[in-house]
């Protein structure tokens, strides 16, 4: 029986596979270039620990007094953590929804960088945290703040926290992921390593990033060094925002483009994954306000 596409009943197949894969990939893009990621930052420390467990004890010369323990929360789920760390590219879930993560401890010009990226296919992130005691002991300073947008993408935001200027090597860490609308919350004691970014929006997020170095003898990096880097993270492992050429979604057994799938961004049940699959066929990167006019139909193969 021939049904017409107008018809025809959206069905998500392999999506979260799609969505897995997807965020696999950028973690090998940051593992490949993470020396470049990190190339503009002077003074790194090479911090030990982070490859395995779930926390860094110390870390070398008291960075750490047990810290950079890992939660995530999805969307109407439970906290869960601190989260093991995987040194891999192989995406783990976390038990919180739907969520799935990986972390990644990159050397870099022989100092280290701790990177993780977390990703949902359905749930949304509602909140990332990290747990555990600095060495700083109460001296030095805290500081924590926004980035705003990224000038790679602008639907990505920076936030961003330091303690710094202790005996200690200094504690930088920053997180990147879509919509200004997240709280970020800590504490002026550097000894606490409590950090919280909370989604304050109905609107759902599905993917995000954190990276942590150290700076030598207390190294303060300025708020455009962390710009720096949240720029770089996107531009060599996310590129520009572009459609992906594998949408997950399927029209009966035959895969859908983006372009077929332009008038279902609104889809009370399968818009939010077309979306995030087609950013620029649904209007939502930074260069487009609107789906592009239809496509002109494919050339006729040439006369045998």
């Amino acid at each position: 029986m021939r049904i017409t596409m107008a018809k025809l009943m959206l069905e998500l197949i392999l999506c979260a596979a799609s969505a897995i894969t997807g965020a696999a990939n950028v973690a090998d893009n940051f593992i490949a270039h993470a020396s470049t990621i990190m190339s503009s930052l002077s003074s790194l420390y090479s911090f030990s620990d982070g490859r395995s467990g779930s926390s860094i004890a110390d870390g070398g010369d008291d960075m750490f007094d047990g810290g950079n323990e890992i939660y995530i929360k999805a969307v109407g789920r439970s906290s869960v953590g601190p989260l093991q760390y995987r040194q891999s590219s192989y995406m783990w879930s976390t038990y919180s929804g739907d969520i799935r993560y990986t972390t990644y401890k990159h050397e870099v010009r022989g100092r280290y960088v701790f990177f993780a990226v977390f990703e949902s296919a359905y749930d949304g992130i509602d909140q990332f945290q990290t747990r555990g005691n600095n060495g700083a002991d109460g001296s030095g300073y805290s500081w924590w703040d926004s980035l705003g947008s990224s000038s790679v993408d602008s639907s990505y935001y920076g936030f961003y926290k330091k303690v710094y200027r202790a005996s200690d090597p200094s504690i930088n860490q920053l997180i990147v992921t879509k919509s200004p609308f997240w709280t970020l919350s800590s504490s002026s004691n550097t000894d606490n390593g409590l950090l919280t970014l909370a989604r304050t929006s109905s609107s759902k997020v599905y993917r995000l990033y954190y990276l942590m170095w150290a700076g030598t003898n207390g190294y303060s990096y300025s708020s455009s060094d962390f710009t720096t880097i949240m720029n770089n993270l996107l531009r060599y492992t996310e590129g520009a925002c572009t459609d992906a050429s594998t949408t997950g979604y399927y029209f009966g057994s035959t895969p859908a483009s983006c372009y077929q799938l332009r008038y279902h961004c609104q889809d009370r049940e399968h818009g939010d994954g077309i979306r995030r699959a087609c950013p620029v066929t649904c209007g939502l990167c930074s260069s487009y306000r609107s789906p592009p006019p239809p496509r002109p139909p494919p050339p006729r193969p040439p006369p045998p």
